[in-house]
């Protein structure tokens, strides 16, 4: 239990300083705890809140038209993905959502932007991807983050927006699995890592937000291809 709460609470840490990675630090945390249908419930879940507790403070910042736009794809492709990986070897595309990742914040992170998915391609791309590592294990931030740096997104605007877009599809993604589930001291720990995490992203340097972003993005391709090859 101690783990498990320590997680919650780096997990909820890291997203209130780059707008995302709260699934990328507790998620196998959870669920190895609960198993992989309430695990995933309870990330997505505590995963809402923190988005919540992030925006709310900064909502004057979010593009809220770019951020429903990114997630309307999701919530469409939700409730269909649920039901059609059923049967998937989910493994499989975890892997290849994670090398996917891992080759486009290289790409980035070189100074190369990909026009392809930039504009109505970009949201359709990156929101169904977010959708996808939504379901398979609450891991949407990364795709969203990677088209938000891509399509030259103001920094200022990147984090509070990420929570709008994680907000609206988490909400689909719940009704898609079950609805919501709620653990008190997981909670209280998610409240207390936000805390830690939003007096650390106060400090952070002007124009560090990019690469704190590729950072972390990175991190999670590597986190979803090791999850994916030890099943």
């Amino acid at each position: 239990m101690l783990i498990v709460l320590l997680a919650v609470g780096a997990g909820a840490a890291a997203q209130s300083v780059a707008g995302f990675g709260f699934a990328l630090i507790c998620g196998p945390v959870l669920i190895a705890a609960l198993g992989q249908a309430e695990g995933l419930r309870l990330i997505v879940t505590l995963s809402t809140l923190v988005s919540l507790g992030i925006l709310v403070p900064n909502w004057r910042k979010a593009k809220l038209r770019d951020g429903l736009l990114l997630a309307a794809p999701g919530v469409v492709l939700a409730p269909l993905l649920v039901w059609l990986l059923r049967d998937v070897d989910k493994n499989a595309l975890t892997i290849a959502a994670g090398v996917t990742t891992l080759a486009s914040a290289a790409a980035l992170a070189f100074g190369l932007r990909l026009d392809r998915l930039r504009g109505a391609g970009g949201v359709i791309v990156a929101g169904g991807t977010s959708a996808l590592m939504n379901v398979l294990g609450g891991m949407s931030g990364p795709v969203a983050a990677l088209y938000a740096v891509n399509a030259g997104w103001p920094e200022r605007s990147i984090r509070p927006t990420l929570q709008v877009f994680g907000i609206t599809l988490n909400i689909a993604t719940l009704l898609s699995i079950g609805g919501i589930a709620i653990d008190w001291p997981a909670t209280l720990s998610l409240v207390a890592g936000w805390l830690v995490g939003s007096a650390v992203a106060r400090l952070l340097p002007a124009g560090r937000t990019r690469q704190v972003i590729l950072l972390v993005v990175a991190a999670g391709g590597v986190f979803a291809v090791w999850r994916g090859i030890a099943g």
